[in-house]
Protein backbone atom coordinates (compact mmCIF):
# COMPACT_ATOMS: atom_id res chain seq x y z
CA UNK A 1 0.00 0.00 0.00
CA UNK A 2 0.97 3.69 -1.32
CA UNK A 3 0.21 6.96 0.70
CA UNK A 4 -1.77 9.36 -1.45
CA UNK A 5 1.08 12.24 -0.61
CA UNK A 6 4.46 11.44 0.94
CA UNK A 7 5.85 13.50 3.51
CA UNK A 8 8.19 15.91 1.64
CA UNK A 9 5.08 16.61 -0.68
CA UNK A 10 3.09 17.58 1.71
CA UNK A 11 5.09 19.76 2.88
CA UNK A 12 6.06 21.77 0.07
CA UNK A 13 2.18 22.15 -0.67
CA UNK A 14 2.14 23.50 2.68
CA UNK A 15 4.77 25.60 2.09
CA UNK A 16 3.16 27.20 -0.98
CA UNK A 17 0.19 27.92 0.62
CA UNK A 18 1.66 29.91 3.32
CA UNK A 19 3.96 31.48 0.49
CA UNK A 20 1.05 32.65 -1.59
CA UNK A 21 -1.41 33.72 1.52
CA UNK A 22 1.73 35.87 2.83
CA UNK A 23 2.07 37.55 -0.47
CA UNK A 24 -1.93 37.87 -0.58
CA UNK A 25 -1.75 39.22 2.49
CA UNK A 26 1.27 42.11 1.65
CA UNK A 27 -0.81 43.25 -1.27
CA UNK A 28 -4.22 43.51 0.44
CA UNK A 29 -2.25 45.62 3.18
CA UNK A 30 -0.42 47.87 0.72
CA UNK A 31 3.10 46.42 1.71
CA UNK A 32 5.70 46.87 -1.05
CA UNK A 33 8.12 44.42 0.36
CA UNK A 34 8.40 40.99 1.86
CA UNK A 35 11.32 39.86 3.31
CA UNK A 36 11.84 36.05 5.15
CA UNK A 37 14.84 35.28 7.11
CA UNK A 38 16.40 31.78 6.89
CA UNK A 39 17.65 30.52 9.43
CA UNK A 40 21.91 30.15 8.54
CA UNK A 41 22.32 27.10 10.83
CA UNK A 42 19.94 24.98 8.38
CA UNK A 43 22.31 22.52 6.24
CA UNK A 44 23.47 23.88 3.21
CA UNK A 45 21.15 21.27 1.33
CA UNK A 46 18.19 22.56 3.24
CA UNK A 47 19.81 26.29 1.97
CA UNK A 48 19.89 25.58 -1.28
CA UNK A 49 16.33 24.30 -1.64
CA UNK A 50 14.77 27.15 0.52
CA UNK A 51 16.89 29.87 -1.66
CA UNK A 52 16.21 27.95 -4.96
CA UNK A 53 12.19 27.64 -4.28
CA UNK A 54 12.10 30.93 -3.09
CA UNK A 55 14.24 32.24 -6.18
CA UNK A 56 11.88 30.53 -8.88
CA UNK A 57 8.85 32.47 -6.51
CA UNK A 58 10.59 35.83 -7.40
CA UNK A 59 12.58 36.55 -4.53
CA UNK A 60 16.44 37.54 -4.09
CA UNK A 61 19.26 37.67 -1.87
CA UNK A 62 18.96 41.30 0.12
CA UNK A 63 19.90 43.43 3.06
CA UNK A 64 17.70 45.34 5.21
CA UNK A 65 19.50 48.48 4.26
CA UNK A 66 16.17 49.88 2.66
CA UNK A 67 15.14 50.38 6.55
CA UNK A 68 18.50 51.71 7.74
CA UNK A 69 19.58 55.32 7.01
CA UNK A 70 23.04 53.98 5.78
CA UNK A 71 25.75 53.42 8.04
CA UNK A 72 24.61 50.74 10.03
CA UNK A 73 25.33 46.68 9.43
CA UNK A 74 22.41 44.88 8.60
CA UNK A 75 23.79 41.68 7.56
CA UNK A 76 23.51 39.02 10.19
CA UNK A 77 25.35 35.81 11.37
CA UNK A 78 22.34 34.37 11.96
CA UNK A 79 19.95 34.94 9.17
CA UNK A 80 20.32 34.44 4.96
CA UNK A 81 17.80 37.66 3.78
CA UNK A 82 15.31 37.45 0.98
CA UNK A 83 12.82 39.75 -0.60
CA UNK A 84 10.45 40.45 -2.99
CA UNK A 85 9.12 43.43 -4.32
CA UNK A 86 5.35 43.30 -4.41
Amino acid sequence: MSSAISPPRQRGANSNFSLLALITLTEATSCSQVVIGIARAMTDEQVKSLTKGLGWAGFSLTTLDFWTDGGVDVTSDKWLLMGLEV
